[in-house]
This record gives C-alpha cells, sequence and structure tokens, in this order.
C-alpha cells in the first residue's frame, strides 16, 4: 500500500501532481450524440471552401465543488484545471479513491491509478452522474401483489411496469431494451435500489429494537423477531423508505446540468 504522508512542502500548492506508481487503470466515457451534425464552410489556404461536417456532445452532468466530493464520484478530467489538457483527459472519468481536506483552503483528491492533485474547496468539477440519476421513466412507489418496491411509471402505456420483462399487459416476454429503452445500466440501478431499500428498512428496525431492548434490559430478540415477522410494521417502514428515497432522487435529479461540448 502507498504512503501517502506528504514530506514536502511544495505538495500543498494546488495543482500539485503526486505521483502515482503501478498499472494505470482507465474508466472509459463513451459519447452518445443527441444532435445532428451541422456542415460549416471554412475557405482554406488555396482559396477554395472546405465543407466540415461536426456534431456537439451532449452531457448530463453535476457541478460539484470539490469539498463536496465523495469516494467513488466519476470526474470528467476535461473539467479539471490541471488535467484537462492531457491527451486521455476526454478519453476517461477520475474515479475518487481519495479526499483529505489539507487545511481551509487546500483539499487533496485521489483518483484511481492517475494522480493525486491538490485543488482550492471551491474548484467545480464536472461528475458523472450514477445511473439511477437518468433512468429513462419515472420512478414511483408500487405495491404490486403483496409487495410494496420502487418500479417505473410507462407514459407509452400509462401503466407502473413491475416486471421489465414483460410488456405492459403483464403477459408476453419481451427485451427490455426494445419495449423500455432500459440499459444493462438501469437494470442494475433499479435493483440495487430495491436492495439498498431493503437494507435500510431492516437496519431501521434492528436499531429501533436494540434501542428498546436496552432500555428494558432485553438481552433476547426472540419477541422482536415475531413481532416484526407479521410484516404490517416492516411494510410500514418500508413505505417510509421507499418514499424519502424517491424524494432523495427527485431533489439530485434537480441538480444535472447538461453541458455542450464539441466531439472528441
Amino acid at each position: 500500500m502507498l504512503d501517502w504522508s506528504r514530506s514536502i512542502a511544495s505538495a500543498r500548492a494546488p495543482g500539485y501532481l503526486w505521483p502515482v506508481f503501478g498499472e494505470r487503470q482507465f474508466v472509459g466515457r463513451v459519447p452518445t450524440f443527441t444532435n445532428p451534425p451541422r456542415d460549416v464552410q471554412r475557405p482554406s489556404r488555396g482559396g477554395r471552401v472546405l465543407r466540415l461536417s461536426f456534431r456537439k456532445l451532449m452531457t448530463k452532468v453535476f457541478k460539484r465543488r470539490v469539498s463536496d466530493l465523495a469516494i467513488n464520484d466519476m470526474v470528467d478530467l476535461t473539467s479539471c484545471p490541471f488535467r484537462r489538457n492531457h491527451s486521455m483527459a476526454g478519453m476517461e472519468y477520475g474515479l475518487v479513491v481519495h479526499k483529505e481536506i489539507e487545511d481551509a483552503n487546500t483539499v487533496v483528491i485521489g483518483y484511481e491509478g492517475i494522480v493525486h492533485i491538490s485543488y482550492t474547496p471551491d474548484t467545480v468539477l464536472h461528475v458523472k452522474p450514477a445511473p439511477i440519476y437518468l433512468f429513462p421513466h419515472e420512478l414511483v412507489e408500487s405495491d404490486h401483489e403483496g409487495e410494496r418496491n420502487i418500479r417505473f411509471f410507462h407514459k407509452g402505456s400509462g401503466v407502473v411496469i413491475n416486471d421489465p420483462l414483460m410488456d405492459p399487459t403483464g403477459r408476453v416476454e419481451v427485451d427490455p431494451a426494445s419495449e423500455y429503452r432500459l440499459t444493462d445500466a438501469d437494470l442494475k440501478a433499479l435493483q440495487e435500489l430495491n436492495e439498498a431499500v431493503d437494507e435500510a428498512v431492516n437496519d431501521a428496525i434492528n436499531a429501533m429494537a436494540k434501542s428498546v431492548q436496552d432500555h428494558l434490559l432485553i438481552t433476547t430478540g426472540d419477541f422482536a423477531g415475531r413481532h416484526f415477522s407479521c410484516g404490517r410494521g416492516h411494510r410500514k417502514l418500508k413505505k417510509v423508505a421507499i418514499r424519502y428515497a424517491l424524494a432523495e432522487i427527485a431533489a439530485m435529479k434537480a441538480e444535472i446540468v447538461t453541458i455542450e461540448e464539441p466531439a472528441k
């Protein structure tokens, strides 16, 4: 394991690049073009007119101050003032694996396999939204066949889709990609969101039961297990957790901005 203890005073200056030894790792960027190419005429040196065709890359990002970055954030390195001119900046994202507040004027961010960089706290970087924030349909609370979960509303059919492997009628198997425009990343994000909600509910029940048990000097959880196994309390807590999760997602999506940049 690398020792990142600092012994060089100049390393505290913003923009200082900490060396990283070992194999370089890349997180690739796959651009998607959302508007058609447009032609531009430009005279050449010989007087002829050259017709150039180019497209703009529309990218949805969070704009984050360095002081607000979190571990596992994916930073667009073209927004980094110290990496934007690097030959690979437009082809990779920087995965944040280290964050250290050195002092009131310096935050050190470490990117996996690249470098550790010192920034001023108010430096703004572009962060790639997690797939759940780019989910192509409205996420909603669903109570289907006695199970409460987060599903999505399909505007085309006007119904809540509880199983993306079935058509809106629930009778015919379909391909989620062609029927609902869902990628593997979308499906994984929705599944992981529901798993996180289930985990949050179980953690809440355990924490609540332990607090009561400690106060009442109860050393076993037998009665608590029977009490919550009936499902009514669990369903009520899960409803609260689902609505909270959806509110957080909506608040985060409101912060997403679309930037336009020339395609590389």
